[in-house]
């Protein structure tokens, strides 16, 4: 990872900041208007439908991300104040 951090990071910029170029592009040229299923398709569910569903699936990622990851976290970088060494049993049960 350090490696291509440091040695391609550049890379992953320009690669960001061309993705969102070409995403703008789409979104505002003629191409941004065109509907999936011809001039008369009607979308099947409302624009509150849609923002519910995008908060409740990021809403569940991050409970499914974080109910790993941060017992994860604290296991291995327990409070330094409490003197827990990290990947032990008493970082384990800590609470």
């Amino acid at each position: 990872m350090d490696f291509a951090f440091i040695h391609f990071g550049w890379l992953f910029n320009l690669t960001v900041f061309l993705l969102i170029f070409i995403c703008l592009y789409l979104g505002f040229s003629k191409y941004g208007n065109i509907r999936f299923g011809g001039k008369e398709a009607e979308p099947f569910i409302t624009k509150w439908q849609w923002f519910a569903i995008s908060l409740t699936a990021g809403i569940g990622v991050g409970i499914l991300f974080w109910g790993l990851a941060e017992p994860i976290t604290h296991f291995s970088d327990p409070p330094q104040v409490l003197g827990i060494e990290p990947f032990t049993e008493e970082a384990a049960v800590f609470r």
